[in-house]
């Protein structure tokens, strides 16, 4: 686990655990790293409504 001088997108820990997470995931073909950093750059620092909406365009963009 890295401390947090390490700051991959979000201020807030929780979320940007969950980004590095899913940049982590990026590499299963679901999603390039630029799609999530797309992503994390339409979402509201600490809204987790803006955080689910946001990856949710991602999932539906994906599936059209």
């Amino acid at each position: 686990m890295h401390g947090r001088d390490v700051i991959y997108h979000f201020k807030n820990p929780a979320m940007d655990f969950f980004f590095q997470w899913v940049l982590g995931m990026s590499t299963n073909g679901r999603s390039t790293v630029g799609e999530c950093f797309s992503a994390a750059s339409k979402i509201t620092e600490g809204d987790t409504e803006s955080w689910a909406r946001n990856w949710d365009k991602i999932g539906c963009a994906k599936k059209s």
